[in-house]
């Protein structure tokens, strides 16, 4: 379906997202994986979930400071993404980076009670 998606509008960068998913999940073929998450980042350069599957490609190939840029950056384009949040904090503890790793863990209550100024 997303081959389908693709032939029909080759420059819909969701398309390109979820191909990447389908050769990231579904084969662990990586390098494919990067080559569609880049694609939909060139297309849309903001789309958070582009960003955040091009870190989980950077991660699982052991490029650890572009897969942290990548984290950071899709935490930029949204704030409130816990999944981004935490696998960011997660990373940063596999480097054990503890100190990093605090204070980008996504934690509710206090983001619960900055909104409330």
């Amino acid at each position: 379906m997303t081959k389908r998606a693709l032939a029909l509008a080759p420059n819909l960068a969701e398309a390109h997202v979820a191909l990447g998913l389908y050769y990231y999940y579904g084969y662990r073929r990586y390098d494919e994986a990067m080559v569609e998450s880049s694609r939909a980042t060139e297309l849309q350069p903001n789309n958070a979930q582009a960003i955040e599957y091009t870190a989980y490609v950077h991660r699982r190939q052991g490029q650890w400071d572009r897969c942290l840029a990548d984290y950071a950056k899709a935490l930029e384009s949204e704030p409130r993404n816990a999944d981004v949040g935490g696998n960011l904090a997660e990373t940063y503890t596999i480097l054990r980076r503890w100190t990093e790793a605090e204070r980008t863990a996504p934690c509710p209550r206090a983001q619960a009670s900055r909104s409330r100024g």
